[in-house]
């Protein structure tokens, strides 16, 4: 499951409030 990996991370950069 390598979407979970992506998921997870896109989440965390949106709490944070940082685009990439």
């Amino acid at each position: 499951m390598a979407g979970i990996g992506f998921y997870a991370l896109h989440g965390l950069e949106m709490l944070t409030g940082e685009s990439v």
